[in-house]
């Protein structure tokens, strides 16, 4: 049985709604690597949507740690800092 044409349509929409959830730098992040990922595998055809799926994957993936490193930084008290000590304007005498 031949997959139907409206498979790859079905495919496409579902990515542009998860993009929603992508910022647009993100989404360029995605276009960059998934044409990296392309190119490196000889520029397959018809693999288009593996690509880009792989990528995003990537792309989400790198956010979400990113998130929970400044998550865990920012928990994290600010270490107190000792008080700068000042000169004395008097001299000591001996």
């Amino acid at each position: 049985m031949k997959p139907s044409g409206n498979i790859h349509l079905t495919i496409y929409q579902n990515m542009n709604e998860h993009q929603a959830t992508l910022s647009p730098a993100q989404i360029q992040e995605v276009r960059g690597l998934a044409y990296h990922l392309w190119l490196q595998a000889d520029r397959p055809v018809g693999r288009e949507i593996d690509f880009w799926l792989t990528a995003e994957k990537q792309v989400i993936e790198a956010a979400a740690e990113k998130a929970i490193q400044e998550a865990s930084l920012s928990s994290v008290p600010a270490a107190k800092t000792a008080p700068k000590k000042t000169k004395s304007t008097t001299k000591r005498t001996q």
